[in-house]
């Protein structure tokens, strides 16, 4: 990794500087120990594998960072040695999952509650409006074919719900 900096001197002089280090930690204590000297930074970057990280010039204000640094990474790694219960992990996700699953079911149930109503009524009319109620239209036979439609849908959608909350139910008490 390269580290590329600006500094400005007490005489106002600008001073470009690069030099290749092998671990951030050392690239960000030279660049304290420069703020350490009187040297204003005025620009700072790390250049890493063809990508560059622009680095905040105020950050160094001459104080040492490797402490700050190894202690958030014994943190790190303190939280990272914890067993982490993926099953616990896969199971809430997967609660969520069944949960959204429930939702969109409840509102694809009303969907087709409202279908049903809809076209029952327009059977009525049509039936009211019939002169012959021996012969019923064409319409009619049509409605009522996808009334039967949508009940046999509304049903199968219903069936699915149950199963639905039973599975979240059963997960649940996991």
């Amino acid at each position: 990794m390269f580290l590329i900096f600006t500094t400005i001197d007490s005489e106002n002089q600008l001073r470009d500087f690069s030099w290749w280090f092998s671990s951030l930690e050392i690239a960000l204590e030279v660049l304290s120990s420069v703020a350490l000297r009187g040297k204003q930074i005025i620009k700072a970057e790390i250049l890493d594998n063809d990508q560059r990280i622009n680095l905040s010039p105020e950050a160094f204000d001459g104080s040492t960072m490797s402490s700050s640094i190894q202690q958030l990474e014994s943190e790190w790694q303190q939280i990272l040695s914890e067993p982490v219960n993926l099953r616990s992990v896969h199971n809430e996700w997967l609660v969520a999952l069944v949960r959204k699953r429930i939702r969109d079911n409840e509102a694809h149930i009303a969907q087709l509650e409202l279908a049903i109503k809809t076209t029952e009524q327009n059977c009525r009319r049509i039936r009211n409006s019939i002169c012959d109620k021996r012969c019923p239209s064409k319409q009619l036979k049509e409605l009522e074919v996808l009334l039967n439609q949508y009940k046999q849908y509304l049903f199968n959608a219903q069936t699915r719900q149950k199963k639905i909350l039973d599975q979240l139910i059963q997960m649940q008490t996991q």
